[in-house]
């Protein structure tokens, strides 16, 4: 379950069926709702709103509807969960891709609104940590091959064995309290061999 309190902000150009669906929203729990109309702005609303989740309610999202969320995804990611009457796979892979997290077809059972709120911001949890993960891999990856483009140099250069050039870029490294990767990278940079 979501718990109480959330904001989330509605958008919905239609403003009775918008009003509709806040008044079940509010009955589901202690939540700040927002009426948003969407389109290109809408990325500039959330950034404002930082909302909890974002619940788009539309037959069709329009163009600049999806664009405003594509801009969510890219410059403050939250959940978001789309109610629509669209079934098209293509219309559902274009969504996915602009930031859905959730897809709904038809209208909204009112005890449904709490678990597709869970699942929505859990879901959004769990691929916000994957991508922190896969991210700290891919940068750690990077250290390395530069450390060991760093060791080569150093092997070639002074003729020193891997654990010689190691210990030296580690001691150089501690000696100027900088990470190994940094020492490592100026290494290569001096020596005019680009990464």
């Amino acid at each position: 379950m979501p718990p109480a309190g959330l904001t989330i902000l509605l958008v919905d150009a239609n403003g009775r069926r918008a009003a509709e669906l806040a008044r079940l929203i509010a009955s589901a729990g202690d939540h700040r709702v927002y009426r948003s109309a969407g389109g290109a702005g809408l990325a500039d609303e959330v950034l404002a709103l930082k909302p909890s989740v974002v619940l788009v309610d539309m037959s069709l999202p329009d163009r600049d509807t999806l664009e405003g969320l594509r801009q969510v995804s890219s410059r403050s990611p939250c959940p978001v969960v789309l109610m629509t009457e669209e079934t098209a796979d293509d219309f559902v892979e274009e969504a996915i891709q602009a930031g859905v997290c959730s897809y709904h077809v038809g209208g909204v059972d009112p005890m449904a609104i709490r678990p597709i709120l869970a699942a929505a911001i859990a879901l959004f949890a769990r691929h916000q940590r994957a991508t922190k993960e896969r991210d700290a891999s891919l940068a750690q990856l990077e250290e390395r091959r530069i450390i060991d483009r760093a060791k080569t140099l150093l092997m070639r250069s002074s003729r020193m064995s891997e654990p010689e050039a190691y210990r030296w870029l580690r001691s150089r490294a501690m000696r100027e309290s900088r990470k190994l990767a940094d020492v490592a990278a100026d290494l290569i940079a001096k020596s005019g061999d680009a990464p």
